[in-house]
């Protein structure tokens, strides 16, 4: 009986001290632009702890200018040099899930974005959405080693924007935690045979 007493509280204890993920919002705030002010033009660039790399080193970062608009300072790229997917990583490597963003076009407006998110084990999950004024977009996907933005079609250098980007990460304590709970489990099981 004491075995089991221990082999609940372990699980307990693992369960309430680990939390799933850090969730964050990825908002650009950081590289804050003035409203209507002219974009600044960038290579690649990181925000909370991820890399949004550029095929061609040229991406922006915006704030209600040429008809794009999400209410604070967006990231936004075009087709500058004729193709300029842009992929969205975690620096160092790793899992995350996407739930939602908002996105957007502007100026030379892209009417429509492909977004491919592939996945740590292999594989990938996209979608293609048809762009007009900033919108929030939900997307639940879980696993993910990358997501590629890429605009398929529209008027000129075809700029689109995102912002507010909502990810969530696994935090390393909380798989330690488990393993732990685990491992307490599997040894209260052993001796108990």
């Amino acid at each position: 009986m004491k075995r089991l007493s221990a082999l609940v509280t372990t699980v307990v204890a693992s369960t309430l001290f680990c939390g799933s993920a850090i969730a964050d919002i990825i908002d650009f705030e950081e590289y804050s632009q003035t409203s209507g002010n002219t974009p600044s033009t960038q290579g690649d660039v990181t925000s909370m702890g991820f890399l949004f790399d550029s095929l061609t080193n040229h991406t922006h970062f915006v704030n209600n200018f040429g008809g794009g608009d999400s209410g604070s300072t967006y990231f936004g790229a075009d087709d500058f040099a004729g193709a300029n997917a842009v992929t969205m990583s975690l620096i160092g490597g790793g899992s995350f899930s996407l739930l939602s963003m908002d996105l957007g076009n502007w100026f030379e407006r892209s009417t429509s974005l492909q977004i491919v998110g592939n996945f740590a084990g292999g594989g990938s999950i996209g979608t293609t959405i048809a762009l007009g004024a900033f919108s929030s977009y939900n997307f639940g996907w879980t696993g993910l080693s990358s997501i590629r933005f890429d605009s398929l079609a529209g008027a000129g250098d075809q700029y689109w924007g995102v912002d507010n980007i909502s990810v969530r990460v696994p935090e390393p304590g909380t798989l330690a935690l488990l393993g732990i709970g685990l491992l307490g489990m599997g040894l209260a099981r052993r001796t108990k045979v």
